[in-house]
């Protein structure tokens, strides 16, 4: 029993290593002895394995518990599930095989014990881990008390250790809300990184999001609005189930009366307009009761899909970039529905407490931001709105005044955001963490409560789009991940265990990711060449698709050398973009210039320069063998046009004519819920080379090594294949060439070189693989060269200075930011209340011992064009001039050793040095003499972002890299001759495009045998010519035979054909329209379509199969432990 488990889970973890090819999610699995399992009363002592959020107050007890052979998960049949789920991760993340199960517990054993007299001690979250003599037990006083607890074992046990002390801790929240604003509004955050979202916030603990997102509308009133992004009531009901099964509670907002231009672009009628009559899409007219009836039915709707207690209102910046006396109407409308003396804030808080009235008939509570509350006469804002602060306005009521008076309010301040484009915003964990003094009862403005006021509800970070196309939603995922660890921390346990973040970082690294997100495959396919038939309107490819670090492809057309993107919409006067990203139905992909997808935005926050994000494309496999394709941007789907998608972007295509909306044929992208099998693509590999290189920056004494990446094509092995560099003067390469064996068909082998500049400069490395079967391709990489070493920045306060520096409440802008490797960060120069002139200067101290330096290098402020600085000088005196860098005189400073003029850039620039400055430990100053004009005028301010010294490098001795041992290796078996698979490849291309609705059900199920049959033999590599020509006159003769159905539904029949399967007395069954707003794309169950029918000859297929095989062993095992553990008892 015991061989057998193992064997079916070895090949288990061969898969899920397979499929995780996110950057740092794999699975590294603990190691325990066999017989160690249980309680061990004489152990040595062992350090217990921290949790985020912590497990604070721990009792230490005797002796230590390992999980090992033996043990299961045990539970009542009311935690099973919760048992299944925690033995799933515990088998993943350990070498042990763990299952559930039910009875009497061991010692061996964890327990999930739900006991509802614990209430009172432990609350609905709270839990009791018990480790001892009796085993391992997880008790809560709910379901969901119990779950947190398995969060907690399952981090402990994930840190590659499994034996911990024996001991006791009871842990529960200190506050009821602990979460994050997530807005997925005007652009689409998908449903995959939505349920990688909730997985990450349940293994923390967190229980709310507020989801600021569009539910597609249908109702009579509402429809027009339903432009992208939207969701699909399946779409909510599916995220809001299981949500709700980790005791997510999801909270909708519509932000209303502003902001709601997504909402109201199609309905002027509801827009406000101002006293010259023009109208504004962000403004709800709330004066007409059309347009508040509007709002109520959005409720509705959302009302039946969302299960919470809650509904956001939002309520903020009704007049942003405005003021009431541009809108007249509301002042008179005040007046006659508030009486005399009323305002427009009357009008604007009597909506809130309207639509707080229709709320709470529903049976829920209202919440609002807080600058929704204002000053009003006649008016008095209902008390038991909650309220969500974040801003904290010159007159805005304080936090400590609204609890004061009763209000529940939940800390979401500015110091808690993330947004994709305003660099201001982006939470610094170590910095809140660092400061003792900040808790959830720190707020905005630097307003500070008492963090145990019973109304103070918790606290939450926010996730915000602004300009989206400076970001992917998996960067988003990328940086935003340590502040939920950190908001979750301070929330649950809002203690500080560690010494400091550091400390706590440390814990979060070696907990990783839950077991849900690093299985996610982001990348599906390996990069290399493939033809994408479907794509053939766009361009003849093939296609080279390149991974990016966040997950995506770039796709490059090999014919024209450019890329792929979606940058644009259709139709002068029409919507295109929502926040910079195309979110209009029926945009056309076209080709353009390809960029530099490499830069990933916590490494540049210029990265959004160039449009690379734009290039970027998420492939999804559909489990059967085929694609989908999205733009990583707008997460619409691509597909090839039917010519009858309704859509309000596409009616309005038609009536603006020109013949503009997609026709049939064309590829465009769509909702996913307006295609089917239209928007799954056949992607076959191709032979093609990739190289990447393991850093883009150069120098003498650090080499960098390039990987080159050879695939075989899909459907023949490559032949035996030389690689080759092509290097200018200058640079070196070891080795000059690297041979690989022939690699079998859809497989890849890879090249390592060894490359070193001898001088500076920018260089553009080609490499060529040349196959003995006359495939041939290139690749290349970009790298910058530097003969100049960086110097440690300085990292104490009294090494760096300067004349004047904005570092307040106002702007968080000191000296340090400029040595502190961070390019979103800056120093910047007083500006507040007034500027300092300049000049101005910035001074460090460097060196190093025996070394002069070569030069320095300034960077400027990144994504916001001010400050920027343009004539310089430098100046470089022996350090120990002056006492300190910051008490040196102009006198001791002496004359400049450099001059010159920085360009208005915000790459890095390099200010060369004289041979005749001092070797060692020097002072430098930077002087800026003028500045670059902003939009604006004559910038008086200063802001670097970066600023470092350079000393020259040193050469060394250049060896060869090893080369991979593990390349696949066609076996030496003789091979067919040459076989010509084209035609079959092009009349799968052409069957694969077709709908099988529109045929019966007898005549596609032919074509599908067929079809299925034809793939077996394109993808098989030994297929002789015979075969392959047997399998295209099959298809060719189950396609001439398809039989369309007519328009009624019947089937066209020829004589003596009987009724297809499914049909009535030879009449077809009438599918009835959708009542409740779900799809209503036919659901074709007499036959399989397109999309069911198997593998175009990708590595998925032998995937699927190896999965298939590995639920059946994972199954087998289930039962040989069941019946071993009954036969036991």
């Amino acid at each position: 029993m015991k061989q057998l488990r193992f064997k079916a889970r070895g090949l288990c973890a061969l898969i899920a290593a397979a499929t995780m090819s996110f950057a740092g999610l794999a699975v590294a699995p603990a190691m325990a002895e066999d017989g160690a399992a249980g309680w061990n009363a004489t152990a040595s002592a062992v350090e217990r394995p921290q949790t985020v959020p912590s497990l604070d107050g721990w009792t230490q007890g005797e002796g230590t518990w390992t999980l090992g052979e033996g043990a299961h998960i045990v539970a009542p049949e009311a935690l099973s599930r919760r048992a299944q789920a925690l033995a799933q991760e515990l088998s993943a993340f350990t070498d042990v095989g763990i299952a559930a199960a039910s009875g009497a517990a061991t010692d061996k054993d964890v327990e999930l014990i739900a006991d509802a007299a614990q209430r009172s001690n432990l609350g609905e979250e709270g839990f009791t881990l018990r480790i001892g003599k009796d085993g391992f037990k997880v008790i809560g006083a709910s379901e969901i008390g119990v779950f947190y607890g398995t969060r907690a074992v399952s981090q402990m046990l994930r840190q590659g250790t499994l034996t911990i002390p024996a001991g006791e801790v009871t842990s529960k929240p200190k506050y009821a809300e602990r979460g994050a604003t997530l807005c997925a509004c005007q652009i689409n955050m998908s449903t995959d990184w939505i349920d990688r979202f909730l997985e990450d916030m349940a293994d923390l603990r967190l229980n709310s999001v507020l989801m600021e997102m569009k539910l597609k509308p249908e109702e009579a009133n509402t429809s027009k609005a339903a432009t992208w992004s939207y969701y699909t009531r399946d779409d909510v009901k599916a995220f809001v189930q299981k949500a709700r099964s980790y005791g997510i509670d999801v909270i909708p907002e519509i932000n209303s009366p502003g902001h709601m231009n997504i909402w109201l672009e199609n309905y002027p009628e509801y827009q406000l307009a101002d006293r010259n009559g023009t109208k504004s899409a962000d403004r709800l007219d709330i004066t007409n009761p059309d347009a508040v009836r509007f709002y109520e039915t959005l409720i509705d709707e959302y009302d039946g899909v969302f299960d919470t207690d809650y509904w956001h209102m939002g309520a903020d910046e009704y007049m942003i970039a405005s003021s009431y006396a541009n809108y007249p109407k509301l002042q008179q409308y005040a007046v006659d529905t508030y009486g005399a003396g009323a305002t427009p804030n009357d009008a604007f808080t009597g909506f809130i407490n309207h639509i707080n009235d229709y709320v709470k008939a529903k049976g829920k509570h209202l919440r609002i931001w807080n600058d929704g509350i204002v000053t009003t006469k006649n008016v008095t804002l209902d008390k038991d709105i909650i309220v969500e602060y974040w801003y904290s306005a010159a007159g805005a009521r304080s936090p400590q005044d609204l609890l004061d008076s009763g209000s529940d309010v939940v800390n979401a301040s500015q110091r808690l955001y993330w947004s994709r484009s305003a660099t201001g915003y982006s939470v610094n964990s170590a910095a809140l963490y660092n400061n003792a003094n900040w808790n959830a009862g720190s707020f905005d403005g630097g307003r500070q409560v008492d963090p145990n006021n019973p109304h103070l509800l918790g606290a939450k970070v926010s996730i915000w789009p602004d300009t989206s196309d400076w970001m992917t939603e998996n960067e988003v995922e990328q940086q935003i991940s340590d502040s939920l660890r950190f908001i979750s921390q301070m929330t649950w346990s809002a203690s500080r265990p560690w010494t400091d973040w550091n400390g706590m970082k440390s814990t979060i690294d070696a907990i990783g990711k839950p077991l849900a997100n690093r299985q996610y495959v982001y990348q599906p396919l390996g990069a290399g060449t493939y033809d994408i038939p479907k794509l053939s309107s766009v361009a003849a490819g093939p296609w080279t698709l390149t991974a990016t670090s966040d997950g995506y492809y770039q796709m490059r057309d090999d014919a024209s050398g450019q890329c792929l993107v979606m940058d644009s919409g259709i139709g002068d006067g029409l919507t295109h973009k929502h926040l910079n990203v195309v979110t209009q139905v029926g945009a056309r992909p076209k080709l353009a210039a390809c960029q530099d997808v490499s830069v990933n935005w916590s490494a540049e926050r210029n990265a959004r320069h160039g449009g690379r994000n734009v290039q970027k494309w998420q492939i999804r496999a559909d489990g059967k063998g085929r694609f989908s394709l999205a733009p990583a941007l707008t997460q619409q789907r691509l597909a090839v046009a039917t010519g009858k998608e309704s859509h309000i972007d596409l009616d309005q295509m038609r009536v603006l004519g020109g013949d503009i909306a997609p026709k049939a044929g064309v590829i465009a992208q769509f909702p996913s819920d307006l295609v089917s099998d239209n928007a799954l693509f056949n992607i076959v590999g191709r032979f093609g080379v990739q190289a990447t290189a393991s850093s883009h920056e150069v120098r003498p004494s650090a080499p960098v090594d390039v990987t080159v990446e050879v695939t075989a094509s899909g459907n023949a092995a490559s032949g035996d294949v030389t690689v080759t560099p092509n290097l200018p003067e200058g640079w070196k390469v070891m080795p000059d060439h690297v041979d690989l064996k022939s690699i079998p068909a859809g497989k890849t082998a890879r090249a390592i070189f060894r490359v070193v500049n001898t001088k500076d400069g920018m260089l553009e490395l080609l490499f060529t693989a040349k196959s003995k079967t006359g495939a041939a391709g290139t690749a290349k990489v970009t790298l910058d060269g530097s003969t100049a070493r960086p110097l440690p920045a300085p990292d104490d306060a009294s090494e760096y200075a300067a004349d004047s520096v904005q570092d307040d409440a106002v702007e968080r802008a000191p000296i340090g930011n400029a040595f502190d490797g961070d390019l979103a960060t800056f120093w910047h120069t007083k500006w507040n209340p007034a500027n300092d002139p300049v000049p101005h200067w910035i001074a460090f101290k460097t060196g190093e011992d025996g070394k002069r330096l070569a030069s320095i290098d300034m960077t400027a402020r990144q994504n916001k064009m001010q400050g920027i600085a343009k004539d310089y000088e430098v100046y470089v005196v022996p350090a120990g001039t002056a006492a300190t860098v910051g008490a040196m005189t102009d006198a001791q400073w002496g004359a400049p050793v450099a001059k010159g003029a920085f360009e208005r850039s915000e790459s890095r620039q390099t200010v060369a040095l004289p041979d005749s400055i001092p070797e060692g430990k020097v002072y430098v100053k930077l002087k800026v003499l003028s500045n670059h004009p902003d939009s604006v005028g004559l910038d008086a301010y200063t802001s670097i972002a970066e600023l470092r010294a350079n000393v020259a490098d040193a050469a060394q001795d250049l060896t060869a890299p090893d080369q991979p041992t593990d390349n696949p290796v066609e076996p030496d078996t003789p091979q067919p001759g040459a076989v010509d698979k084209a035609a079959l490849q092009a009349e799968i291309g052409k069957v694969s495009g077709l709908d099988a609705t529109q045929y019966t059900a007898q005549s596609w199920t032919d074509l599908a045998a067929a079809l299925s049959h034809a793939r077996s033999v394109f993808d098989d590599a030994k297929a002789d010519q015979k075969t392959v020509d047997d399998a295209l006159a099959k298809l060719v003769d189950a396609h001439a035979k398809l039989v369309r159905k007519d328009v009624s539904g019947k089937p066209t029949m020829k004589p003596g054909d009987k009724p297809a399967d499914g049909d009535q007395d030879g009449k077809a069954g009438a599918k009835q329209p959708s009542k409740t707003g779900e799809s209503t794309k036919p659901a074709v169950k007499e036959a399989k379509s397109t999309a069911e029918l198997g593998n175009t000859g990708s590595s998925v297929s032998i995937i699927g199969l190896i999965a298939v095989i590995c639920a059946i062993l994972a199954t087998l095992v289930v039962l040989v432990v069941r019946h071993m553990r009954n036969m036991e008892e």
